[in-house]
């Protein structure tokens, strides 16, 4: 599990994650039981094997090895990076919204009154 061929570039500082997860199971006092280990082995190697990015905890879940145990895990990992992606999206609701007070007849809905 030590070496990482990743198919998809985007996805390696993911795989990244779950390894460090990994290592910190094991080195706790009781260590990693064998089911945690396999489950965290698993989601690795398919991280790995996605071709597609994995950009949200959305698509995280449509990974084969990821259950809800996992996303827990996986909440601060995407936490992260969504913090730098919802100023993107703050500025394009932004400019939607002005749009709309621009140009109102464009958005609202056609009047009944008229048939």
């Amino acid at each position: 599990m030590n070496s990482l061929h990743v198919a998809c570039s985007q996805n390696e500082p993911l795989a990244l994650y779950i390894l460090q997860k990994r290592e910190e199971l094991v080195a706790k006092k009781e260590g990693c039981r064998e089911k945690l280990d396999a489950t965290l082995t698993k989601a690795f190697r398919n991280v790995c094997d996605s071709k597609n990015p994995i950009c949200s905890l959305r698509e995280a879940s449509q990974v084969n090895g990821i259950g809800q145990w996992m996303l827990k895990l996986l909440k601060d990992f995407f936490s992260d990076q969504s913090a730098e992606g919802a100023e993107a999206h703050d500025q394009q609701r932004g400019k939607f919204e002005e749009m709309t007070q621009i140009f109102p007849f464009l958005f609202s809905s056609f009047p009944t009154s008229c048939l």
